[in-house]
Protein backbone atom coordinates (compact mmCIF):
# COMPACT_ATOMS: atom_id res chain seq x y z
CA UNK A 1 0.00 0.00 0.00
CA UNK A 2 1.44 3.38 -1.10
CA UNK A 3 1.74 5.93 1.67
CA UNK A 4 -0.10 9.16 0.92
CA UNK A 5 1.76 12.25 2.13
CA UNK A 6 -1.44 14.32 1.93
CA UNK A 7 -3.27 11.83 4.16
CA UNK A 8 -0.50 12.07 6.76
CA UNK A 9 -0.64 15.88 6.74
CA UNK A 10 -4.44 15.92 6.73
CA UNK A 11 -4.58 13.80 9.89
CA UNK A 12 -1.81 15.81 11.52
CA UNK A 13 -3.67 19.09 10.89
CA UNK A 14 -6.83 17.58 12.41
CA UNK A 15 -4.85 17.05 15.63
CA UNK A 16 -4.18 13.29 15.53
CA UNK A 17 -1.04 12.02 17.26
CA UNK A 18 1.83 10.54 15.24
CA UNK A 19 1.07 7.14 16.78
CA UNK A 20 -2.57 7.27 15.72
CA UNK A 21 -1.66 8.47 12.20
CA UNK A 22 0.89 5.64 11.84
CA UNK A 23 -1.64 3.01 12.96
CA UNK A 24 -4.36 4.32 10.64
CA UNK A 25 -2.08 4.42 7.57
CA UNK A 26 -0.14 1.24 8.46
CA UNK A 27 3.27 2.84 8.66
CA UNK A 28 5.80 3.71 11.37
CA UNK A 29 5.81 6.69 13.68
CA UNK A 30 9.31 7.52 12.47
CA UNK A 31 8.04 7.88 8.89
CA UNK A 32 5.11 10.05 9.99
CA UNK A 33 7.44 12.26 12.01
CA UNK A 34 9.85 12.63 9.05
CA UNK A 35 7.03 13.71 6.69
CA UNK A 36 5.65 16.26 9.16
CA UNK A 37 9.10 17.73 9.86
CA UNK A 38 9.81 18.11 6.13
CA UNK A 39 6.45 19.79 5.59
CA UNK A 40 7.12 22.23 8.43
CA UNK A 41 10.60 23.00 7.08
CA UNK A 42 9.17 23.75 3.63
CA UNK A 43 6.35 25.84 5.19
CA UNK A 44 3.66 23.59 3.76
CA UNK A 45 1.70 23.59 6.99
CA UNK A 46 -0.98 24.29 7.98
CA UNK A 47 -2.62 24.50 4.51
CA UNK A 48 -0.03 25.23 1.77
CA UNK A 49 0.31 21.50 0.96
CA UNK A 50 -3.27 21.49 -0.32
CA UNK A 51 -2.10 23.37 -3.44
CA UNK A 52 -0.15 20.25 -4.60
CA UNK A 53 -1.20 16.99 -6.16
CA UNK A 54 0.16 13.88 -4.44
CA UNK A 55 2.99 13.27 -6.94
CA UNK A 56 3.97 16.96 -6.98
CA UNK A 57 3.97 17.03 -3.19
CA UNK A 58 6.29 14.01 -3.00
CA UNK A 59 8.59 15.56 -5.60
CA UNK A 60 8.78 18.79 -3.63
CA UNK A 61 9.48 17.03 -0.32
CA UNK A 62 11.99 14.66 -1.91
CA UNK A 63 13.67 16.75 -4.63
CA UNK A 64 16.62 14.37 -5.10
CA UNK A 65 14.43 11.35 -5.64
CA UNK A 66 13.15 10.71 -9.13
CA UNK A 67 9.50 11.39 -9.67
CA UNK A 68 7.30 8.52 -10.66
CA UNK A 69 6.08 10.57 -13.57
CA UNK A 70 8.32 11.13 -16.55
CA UNK A 71 7.92 14.91 -16.90
CA UNK A 72 9.39 16.79 -19.81
CA UNK A 73 12.71 18.25 -18.52
CA UNK A 74 13.08 22.00 -18.30
CA UNK A 75 16.22 23.90 -19.27
CA UNK A 76 16.75 25.74 -15.99
CA UNK A 77 19.86 27.56 -17.21
CA UNK A 78 17.87 29.02 -20.09
CA UNK A 79 15.01 29.94 -17.75
CA UNK A 80 17.45 31.77 -15.47
CA UNK A 81 19.07 33.57 -18.39
CA UNK A 82 15.69 34.76 -19.68
CA UNK A 83 14.67 36.11 -16.27
CA UNK A 84 17.93 37.94 -15.49
CA UNK A 85 18.95 39.53 -18.77
CA UNK A 86 18.61 43.32 -19.01
CA UNK A 87 16.81 43.75 -22.30
CA UNK A 88 15.66 42.13 -25.52
CA UNK A 89 16.23 42.58 -29.22
CA UNK A 90 13.36 45.03 -29.50
CA UNK A 91 13.36 46.76 -26.11
CA UNK A 92 15.72 48.11 -23.47
CA UNK A 93 13.57 46.51 -20.79
CA UNK A 94 12.98 42.87 -20.02
CA UNK A 95 9.35 41.99 -19.32
CA UNK A 96 9.82 38.21 -19.19
CA UNK A 97 7.96 36.47 -16.37
CA UNK A 98 7.88 32.96 -14.92
CA UNK A 99 4.30 32.60 -16.13
CA UNK A 100 5.39 33.27 -19.73
CA UNK A 101 8.30 30.83 -19.49
CA UNK A 102 6.01 28.15 -18.04
CA UNK A 103 3.61 28.59 -20.96
CA UNK A 104 6.51 28.14 -23.38
CA UNK A 105 7.62 25.04 -21.44
CA UNK A 106 4.18 23.42 -21.76
CA UNK A 107 4.27 23.98 -25.53
CA UNK A 108 7.69 22.28 -25.69
CA UNK A 109 6.38 19.35 -23.63
CA UNK A 110 3.38 18.94 -25.93
CA UNK A 111 5.63 18.91 -29.01
CA UNK A 112 7.88 16.31 -27.37
CA UNK A 113 4.88 14.14 -26.54
CA UNK A 114 5.61 14.25 -22.79
CA UNK A 115 3.68 15.39 -19.78
CA UNK A 116 4.41 18.87 -18.43
CA UNK A 117 4.93 19.38 -14.73
CA UNK A 118 2.47 21.61 -12.89
CA UNK A 119 3.11 25.34 -12.60
CA UNK A 120 3.74 25.02 -8.86
CA UNK A 121 6.30 22.26 -9.39
CA UNK A 122 7.89 24.23 -12.22
CA UNK A 123 8.39 27.24 -9.96
CA UNK A 124 9.65 25.13 -7.06
CA UNK A 125 12.13 23.15 -9.16
CA UNK A 126 13.55 26.40 -10.53
CA UNK A 127 14.06 27.69 -6.99
CA UNK A 128 15.80 24.44 -6.06
CA UNK A 129 18.06 24.73 -9.12
CA UNK A 130 18.99 28.33 -8.27
CA UNK A 131 19.75 27.35 -4.68
CA UNK A 132 21.94 24.42 -5.74
CA UNK A 133 23.83 26.63 -8.19
CA UNK A 134 24.07 29.36 -5.51
CA UNK A 135 22.69 31.90 -7.97
CA UNK A 136 20.80 35.07 -7.24
CA UNK A 137 18.03 36.33 -9.48
CA UNK A 138 18.28 40.08 -10.04
CA UNK A 139 15.24 41.78 -11.47
CA UNK A 140 15.91 45.02 -13.30
CA UNK A 141 13.68 47.80 -12.04
CA UNK A 142 12.52 50.55 -14.33
CA UNK A 143 13.67 54.03 -13.29
CA UNK A 144 11.15 56.22 -11.51
CA UNK A 145 8.47 53.55 -11.07
CA UNK A 146 8.40 52.20 -7.51
CA UNK A 147 8.89 53.49 -3.99
CA UNK A 148 9.02 50.79 -1.34
CA UNK A 149 8.00 51.63 2.24
CA UNK A 150 8.79 49.82 5.47
CA UNK A 151 9.48 50.16 9.19
CA UNK A 152 12.76 48.97 10.66
CA UNK A 153 12.40 46.12 13.12
CA UNK A 154 14.81 47.64 15.67
CA UNK A 155 13.47 50.67 17.50
CA UNK A 156 15.40 53.73 18.73
CA UNK A 157 14.82 56.00 21.70
CA UNK A 158 15.50 59.46 23.07
CA UNK A 159 15.60 60.63 26.69
CA UNK A 160 12.74 62.74 28.02
CA UNK A 161 14.64 65.63 29.71
CA UNK A 162 11.89 66.12 32.30
CA UNK A 163 11.36 62.53 33.42
CA UNK A 164 14.69 61.06 32.18
CA UNK A 165 12.71 58.13 30.78
CA UNK A 166 13.39 56.42 27.46
CA UNK A 167 10.84 57.25 24.75
CA UNK A 168 10.74 54.41 22.23
CA UNK A 169 10.35 55.35 18.55
CA UNK A 170 10.11 53.54 15.23
CA UNK A 171 12.11 54.22 12.08
CA UNK A 172 10.39 54.71 8.71
CA UNK A 173 12.36 53.81 5.57
CA UNK A 174 11.45 54.68 1.96
CA UNK A 175 13.52 53.50 -1.02
CA UNK A 176 13.35 54.14 -4.78
CA UNK A 177 13.92 50.77 -6.40
CA UNK A 178 16.12 51.90 -9.31
CA UNK A 179 18.53 54.40 -7.77
CA UNK A 180 18.26 52.82 -4.32
CA UNK A 181 17.95 56.35 -2.91
CA UNK A 182 16.75 56.09 0.67
CA UNK A 183 14.85 58.34 3.06
CA UNK A 184 14.81 57.66 6.80
CA UNK A 185 12.66 59.32 9.46
CA UNK A 186 12.09 58.62 13.14
CA UNK A 187 8.41 58.49 14.17
CA UNK A 188 6.78 58.35 17.57
CA UNK A 189 4.64 55.40 16.45
CA UNK A 190 3.29 53.60 13.39
CA UNK A 191 0.03 55.55 13.56
CA UNK A 192 -1.74 56.27 10.31
CA UNK A 193 -1.34 60.06 10.42
CA UNK A 194 2.39 59.81 11.15
CA UNK A 195 2.83 57.17 8.43
CA UNK A 196 1.10 59.32 5.81
CA UNK A 197 3.12 62.39 6.79
CA UNK A 198 6.31 60.33 6.46
CA UNK A 199 5.34 59.39 2.88
CA UNK A 200 4.82 63.09 2.08
CA UNK A 201 8.22 63.92 3.59
CA UNK A 202 9.83 61.13 1.54
CA UNK A 203 8.39 62.54 -1.70
CA UNK A 204 9.65 66.00 -0.71
CA UNK A 205 13.11 64.57 0.00
CA UNK A 206 13.30 62.85 -3.41
CA UNK A 207 11.86 65.94 -5.11
CA UNK A 208 9.40 63.90 -7.17
CA UNK A 209 6.74 61.19 -6.87
CA UNK A 210 7.08 57.53 -7.79
CA UNK A 211 3.78 56.42 -9.39
CA UNK A 212 3.74 53.07 -7.50
CA UNK A 213 3.98 52.83 -3.71
CA UNK A 214 4.66 49.46 -2.09
CA UNK A 215 3.98 49.48 1.66
CA UNK A 216 3.57 46.64 4.10
CA UNK A 217 0.04 45.37 4.54
CA UNK A 218 -0.50 47.18 7.86
CA UNK A 219 -3.45 49.16 9.20
CA UNK A 220 -1.44 52.35 8.60
CA UNK A 221 -1.81 51.86 4.86
CA UNK A 222 -4.15 48.97 4.14
CA UNK A 223 -7.10 47.60 6.07
CA UNK A 224 -6.73 44.15 4.57
CA UNK A 225 -4.22 42.47 2.27
CA UNK A 226 -4.43 39.53 -0.05
CA UNK A 227 -2.01 37.25 -1.86
CA UNK A 228 -4.25 36.94 -4.88
CA UNK A 229 -6.45 40.03 -5.06
CA UNK A 230 -6.42 43.80 -4.51
CA UNK A 231 -5.52 45.06 -1.07
CA UNK A 232 -8.23 47.09 0.66
CA UNK A 233 -6.74 50.51 1.43
CA UNK A 234 -7.88 52.76 4.23
CA UNK A 235 -9.59 55.92 2.98
CA UNK A 236 -6.79 58.30 4.06
CA UNK A 237 -4.09 56.31 2.26
CA UNK A 238 -6.25 56.14 -0.85
CA UNK A 239 -6.92 59.89 -0.73
CA UNK A 240 -3.20 60.68 -0.34
CA UNK A 241 -2.19 58.45 -3.25
CA UNK A 242 -4.91 59.96 -5.46
CA UNK A 243 -3.78 63.52 -4.70
CA UNK A 244 -0.19 62.58 -5.66
CA UNK A 245 -1.26 60.67 -8.79
CA UNK A 246 0.13 57.41 -7.42
CA UNK A 247 -1.19 53.89 -6.97
CA UNK A 248 -0.67 51.70 -3.92
CA UNK A 249 0.34 48.07 -4.30
CA UNK A 250 0.39 46.71 -0.76
CA UNK A 251 2.55 43.64 -0.17
CA UNK A 252 1.00 40.31 0.53
CA UNK A 253 1.04 39.50 4.25
CA UNK A 254 4.36 38.03 5.42
CA UNK A 255 5.98 38.54 2.00
CA UNK A 256 9.04 40.79 2.50
CA UNK A 257 10.60 39.59 -0.77
CA UNK A 258 7.97 41.59 -2.65
CA UNK A 259 9.91 44.74 -1.65
CA UNK A 260 13.55 43.59 -1.53
CA UNK A 261 15.12 47.03 -1.99
CA UNK A 262 13.71 48.60 1.15
CA UNK A 263 14.22 45.36 3.11
CA UNK A 264 17.90 45.50 2.15
CA UNK A 265 18.15 49.18 3.03
CA UNK A 266 16.61 48.51 6.43
CA UNK A 267 19.64 46.34 7.11
CA UNK A 268 21.87 49.04 5.63
CA UNK A 269 20.26 51.56 7.99
CA UNK A 270 21.43 49.48 10.94
CA UNK A 271 25.08 49.60 9.83
CA UNK A 272 25.20 53.01 8.12
CA UNK A 273 22.88 55.05 10.36
CA UNK A 274 22.21 53.28 13.66
CA UNK A 275 25.81 52.20 14.30
CA UNK A 276 27.53 55.58 13.66
CA UNK A 277 25.06 57.21 16.09
CA UNK A 278 25.40 54.55 18.78
CA UNK A 279 27.34 56.85 21.13
CA UNK A 280 24.94 59.80 20.74
CA UNK A 281 22.29 60.68 23.29
CA UNK A 282 19.21 62.54 22.09
CA UNK A 283 16.75 64.51 24.17
CA UNK A 284 14.06 65.22 21.57
CA UNK A 285 12.54 63.67 18.48
CA UNK A 286 13.59 66.71 16.42
CA UNK A 287 17.27 66.33 17.36
CA UNK A 288 17.20 62.64 16.56
CA UNK A 289 15.62 63.24 13.14
CA UNK A 290 18.22 65.90 12.32
CA UNK A 291 21.03 63.43 13.05
CA UNK A 292 19.31 60.66 11.10
CA UNK A 293 18.80 63.03 8.15
CA UNK A 294 22.53 63.87 8.02
CA UNK A 295 23.43 60.18 8.20
CA UNK A 296 20.91 59.44 5.44
CA UNK A 297 22.46 62.12 3.21
CA UNK A 298 25.91 60.59 3.71
CA UNK A 299 24.54 57.12 2.93
CA UNK A 300 22.96 58.31 -0.34
CA UNK A 301 26.22 60.02 -1.33
CA UNK A 302 28.36 56.87 -0.93
CA UNK A 303 29.57 55.31 -4.21
CA UNK A 304 28.15 51.89 -5.13
CA UNK A 305 30.72 49.53 -6.66
CA UNK A 306 28.03 47.42 -8.32
CA UNK A 307 26.70 50.55 -10.09
CA UNK A 308 30.04 51.78 -11.47
CA UNK A 309 30.81 53.84 -8.31
CA UNK A 310 27.77 56.00 -8.99
CA UNK A 311 26.06 57.18 -5.80
CA UNK A 312 22.33 56.98 -5.11
CA UNK A 313 21.77 60.73 -5.31
CA UNK A 314 23.50 60.87 -8.70
CA UNK A 315 21.24 58.16 -10.15
CA UNK A 316 18.21 59.88 -8.63
CA UNK A 317 19.00 63.31 -10.06
CA UNK A 318 20.30 62.22 -13.47
CA UNK A 319 18.27 59.14 -14.37
CA UNK A 320 15.30 58.55 -12.16
CA UNK A 321 13.76 61.94 -11.34
CA UNK A 322 12.92 62.84 -14.94
CA UNK A 323 10.75 59.71 -15.21
CA UNK A 324 8.88 60.40 -11.96
CA UNK A 325 5.76 62.47 -11.40
CA UNK A 326 6.08 66.10 -10.25
CA UNK A 327 5.13 67.07 -6.72
CA UNK A 328 1.54 68.38 -6.45
CA UNK A 329 1.13 72.16 -6.50
CA UNK A 330 -0.95 72.04 -3.32
CA UNK A 331 0.58 70.04 -0.51
CA UNK A 332 -1.66 67.34 0.91
CA UNK A 333 -2.78 67.96 4.47
CA UNK A 334 -2.83 64.90 6.67
CA UNK A 335 -6.00 64.93 8.74
CA UNK A 336 -6.74 63.08 11.92
CA UNK A 337 -9.87 60.97 11.53
CA UNK A 338 -12.56 59.67 13.83
CA UNK A 339 -16.04 58.21 13.52
CA UNK A 340 -19.16 59.15 15.45
CA UNK A 341 -22.95 59.00 15.36
CA UNK A 342 -25.08 62.09 14.76
CA UNK A 343 -27.19 62.89 17.83
CA UNK A 344 -30.90 63.65 17.90
CA UNK A 345 -30.08 67.36 18.10
CA UNK A 346 -28.25 67.24 14.75
CA UNK A 347 -24.79 67.60 16.32
CA UNK A 348 -21.91 65.14 16.21
CA UNK A 349 -19.29 65.02 18.97
CA UNK A 350 -15.69 64.97 17.78
CA UNK A 351 -13.40 62.83 19.91
CA UNK A 352 -10.47 64.68 18.27
CA UNK A 353 -11.09 68.01 20.03
CA UNK A 354 -14.23 67.32 22.14
CA UNK A 355 -16.33 69.92 20.27
CA UNK A 356 -19.79 69.47 18.83
CA UNK A 357 -20.42 70.19 15.14
CA UNK A 358 -23.72 70.41 13.28
CA UNK A 359 -24.65 68.38 10.20
CA UNK A 360 -27.76 68.60 7.98
CA UNK A 361 -30.76 67.38 9.94
CA UNK A 362 -31.51 64.55 7.49
CA UNK A 363 -28.37 62.74 8.75
CA UNK A 364 -29.62 62.47 12.35
CA UNK A 365 -28.87 58.96 13.62
CA UNK A 366 -26.34 58.17 10.86
CA UNK A 367 -22.67 57.30 11.33
CA UNK A 368 -20.23 59.87 9.93
CA UNK A 369 -16.47 60.34 9.58
CA UNK A 370 -14.72 63.44 10.95
CA UNK A 371 -11.44 64.62 9.37
CA UNK A 372 -9.65 67.28 11.38
CA UNK A 373 -7.02 69.50 9.75
CA UNK A 374 -4.98 72.46 10.95
CA UNK A 375 -7.82 75.01 10.71
CA UNK A 376 -11.05 73.19 9.84
CA UNK A 377 -12.87 69.92 10.21
CA UNK A 378 -14.61 68.05 7.38
CA UNK A 379 -17.53 65.70 8.04
CA UNK A 380 -18.33 63.00 5.49
CA UNK A 381 -20.61 60.03 5.17
CA UNK A 382 -19.13 56.56 5.57
CA UNK A 383 -18.86 56.25 1.78
CA UNK A 384 -16.83 59.48 1.58
CA UNK A 385 -19.44 62.09 0.55
CA UNK A 386 -18.81 65.45 2.26
CA UNK A 387 -21.85 66.80 4.12
CA UNK A 388 -20.44 69.57 6.33
CA UNK A 389 -17.34 71.64 7.06
CA UNK A 390 -16.63 73.86 10.07
CA UNK A 391 -13.78 75.99 11.40
CA UNK A 392 -12.06 74.19 14.25
CA UNK A 393 -13.52 75.10 17.62
CA UNK A 394 -11.35 77.47 19.65
CA UNK A 395 -13.60 78.83 22.39
CA UNK A 396 -13.27 77.09 25.76
CA UNK A 397 -16.79 78.28 26.71
CA UNK A 398 -18.93 77.59 23.64
CA UNK A 399 -18.09 74.11 22.33
CA UNK A 400 -20.72 74.02 19.59
CA UNK A 401 -20.08 74.77 15.91
CA UNK A 402 -23.43 75.52 14.24
CA UNK A 403 -24.36 76.15 10.63
CA UNK A 404 -27.99 77.45 10.75
CA UNK A 405 -28.72 75.91 7.34
CA UNK A 406 -28.31 72.48 8.92
CA UNK A 407 -31.36 72.99 11.13
CA UNK A 408 -34.93 72.19 10.22
CA UNK A 409 -36.91 75.21 9.02
CA UNK A 410 -38.95 75.58 12.21
CA UNK A 411 -35.75 75.70 14.26
CA UNK A 412 -33.75 77.82 11.85
CA UNK A 413 -35.72 80.98 12.61
CA UNK A 414 -34.52 80.93 16.20
CA UNK A 415 -30.90 81.06 15.12
CA UNK A 416 -31.52 83.86 12.62
CA UNK A 417 -33.45 86.19 14.96
CA UNK A 418 -32.22 89.75 15.16
CA UNK A 419 -33.83 93.22 15.11
CA UNK A 420 -33.14 93.54 11.40
CA UNK A 421 -34.56 90.07 10.75
CA UNK A 422 -37.95 91.06 12.21
CA UNK A 423 -37.94 94.50 10.56
CA UNK A 424 -37.32 92.90 7.13
CA UNK A 425 -40.14 90.39 7.74
CA UNK A 426 -42.53 93.18 8.81
CA UNK A 427 -41.66 95.27 5.75
CA UNK A 428 -42.97 92.46 3.54
CA UNK A 429 -46.41 93.13 5.14
CA UNK A 430 -46.26 96.90 4.77
CA UNK A 431 -45.05 100.20 6.16
CA UNK A 432 -47.49 100.14 9.09
CA UNK A 433 -46.36 96.70 10.25
CA UNK A 434 -42.73 97.74 10.01
CA UNK A 435 -43.44 100.82 12.13
CA UNK A 436 -45.15 98.72 14.81
CA UNK A 437 -42.20 96.27 14.97
CA UNK A 438 -39.74 99.16 15.24
CA UNK A 439 -41.77 100.58 18.16
CA UNK A 440 -41.74 97.18 19.89
CA UNK A 441 -37.97 96.79 19.45
CA UNK A 442 -37.25 100.38 20.44
CA UNK A 443 -39.04 100.09 23.74
CA UNK A 444 -36.23 98.12 25.44
CA UNK A 445 -32.46 98.13 25.80
CA UNK A 446 -32.38 94.40 25.18
CA UNK A 447 -34.23 93.48 21.96
CA UNK A 448 -34.00 89.75 22.74
CA UNK A 449 -36.66 90.22 25.41
CA UNK A 450 -39.32 91.17 22.82
CA UNK A 451 -38.39 88.72 20.07
CA UNK A 452 -41.28 86.52 21.16
CA UNK A 453 -43.75 89.38 20.72
CA UNK A 454 -42.29 90.29 17.30
CA UNK A 455 -42.59 86.65 16.27
CA UNK A 456 -46.23 86.44 17.39
CA UNK A 457 -47.15 89.62 15.49
CA UNK A 458 -45.31 89.12 12.20
CA UNK A 459 -45.57 85.35 11.87
CA UNK A 460 -48.49 84.47 14.16
CA UNK A 461 -51.05 87.14 13.27
CA UNK A 462 -49.71 87.55 9.76
CA UNK A 463 -50.17 83.86 8.98
CA UNK A 464 -53.59 83.55 10.65
CA UNK A 465 -55.23 86.70 9.35
CA UNK A 466 -53.15 87.45 6.27
CA UNK A 467 -50.46 90.05 5.66
CA UNK A 468 -52.83 92.60 4.11
CA UNK A 469 -55.20 92.49 7.08
CA UNK A 470 -52.30 92.71 9.53
CA UNK A 471 -51.11 95.83 7.73
CA UNK A 472 -54.61 97.41 8.02
CA UNK A 473 -54.78 96.57 11.73
CA UNK A 474 -51.33 98.10 12.37
CA UNK A 475 -52.31 101.34 10.63
CA UNK A 476 -55.54 101.53 12.68
CA UNK A 477 -53.59 100.87 15.91
CA UNK A 478 -51.06 103.59 15.09
CA UNK A 479 -53.88 106.08 14.48
CA UNK A 480 -55.61 105.15 17.75
CA UNK A 481 -52.69 104.73 20.17
CA UNK A 482 -50.03 106.90 18.55
CA UNK A 483 -46.65 106.20 17.02
CA UNK A 484 -44.45 106.26 20.10
CA UNK A 485 -43.05 103.40 22.16
CA UNK A 486 -45.33 104.44 25.06
CA UNK A 487 -48.31 103.31 22.97
CA UNK A 488 -47.16 99.71 23.62
CA UNK A 489 -48.80 98.33 20.48
CA UNK A 490 -48.44 94.56 20.41
CA UNK A 491 -50.26 91.26 20.07
CA UNK A 492 -52.87 92.12 22.73
CA UNK A 493 -54.03 95.29 20.94
CA UNK A 494 -53.75 94.03 17.34
CA UNK A 495 -55.68 90.77 17.70
CA UNK A 496 -59.00 92.43 18.87
CA UNK A 497 -58.78 94.82 15.92
CA UNK A 498 -58.28 91.92 13.52
CA UNK A 499 -61.18 89.99 15.08
CA UNK A 500 -63.45 93.06 14.81
CA UNK A 501 -62.39 93.47 11.16
CA UNK A 502 -63.19 89.80 10.52
CA UNK A 503 -66.61 90.07 12.21
CA UNK A 504 -67.47 93.22 10.28
CA UNK A 505 -66.40 91.65 7.01
CA UNK A 506 -68.53 88.59 7.76
CA UNK A 507 -71.65 90.71 8.39
CA UNK A 508 -71.09 92.58 5.14
CA UNK A 509 -70.82 89.29 3.26
CA UNK A 510 -74.09 87.96 4.75
CA UNK A 511 -75.95 91.21 3.99
CA UNK A 512 -74.69 91.20 0.42
CA UNK A 513 -75.76 87.63 -0.08
CA UNK A 514 -79.27 88.30 1.38
CA UNK A 515 -79.95 91.39 -0.74
CA UNK A 516 -78.79 89.73 -3.96
CA UNK A 517 -80.66 86.49 -3.23
CA UNK A 518 -77.62 84.40 -4.02
CA UNK A 519 -77.34 80.81 -3.14
CA UNK A 520 -74.77 81.72 -0.49
CA UNK A 521 -77.60 82.86 1.81
CA UNK A 522 -78.95 79.34 1.82
CA UNK A 523 -75.66 77.85 2.90
CA UNK A 524 -74.17 77.76 6.32
CA UNK A 525 -72.31 80.96 7.11
CA UNK A 526 -68.57 80.39 6.69
CA UNK A 527 -66.98 83.88 6.74
CA UNK A 528 -63.63 82.69 8.05
CA UNK A 529 -62.96 80.64 4.95
CA UNK A 530 -63.13 83.71 2.73
CA UNK A 531 -61.49 86.27 4.98
CA UNK A 532 -57.86 86.51 4.08
CA UNK A 533 -55.60 88.14 1.57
Amino acid sequence: MKLSYKSVLDRHVRGETNKKVAESLQTTRKTVKRIIEKAEKLRLLPDAYLNYEEDDLKAKMNPRSKSKKNFHPADWAKVHQELTRWGSKCSDSNHTTMALLYDEYTVEAERAGKEAMSKTLFYDNYKIWVKEKQLVSHIKRQPGRRMELDFAGDTVFYINPETEEKVQCVVFVATLTYSNATFVKVLRSQGMELFLQAIIDACDYFGAVAPIWVPDCTKSGAIKGSRTDWAILNSSMEELARSYGAEVSACSPYSPKEKPRVEGNVNAAYTRIYAPLRNCTFYSLEDMNAAFRDACDRFNSEPMKERGNACRLFLLENVEKEKMLPLPSVKFEVRRTATANVGKDGFVRSSLDHYYYSVPHEYIGNRVILKSGSSDIIITTVDGRMIATHPLGTSPHDRHGLDPMHLQSYLRQYTEESPQYFIDAAERCGEGTRKVIELILGGTKYPETVYKMCRSVVFGLGKHYGRANLEKACNIALSIYGSTSEARIGYAKLKPLLEEMRKKDGEERRLSAFTTGSEDSKQKDRPDSKWDL
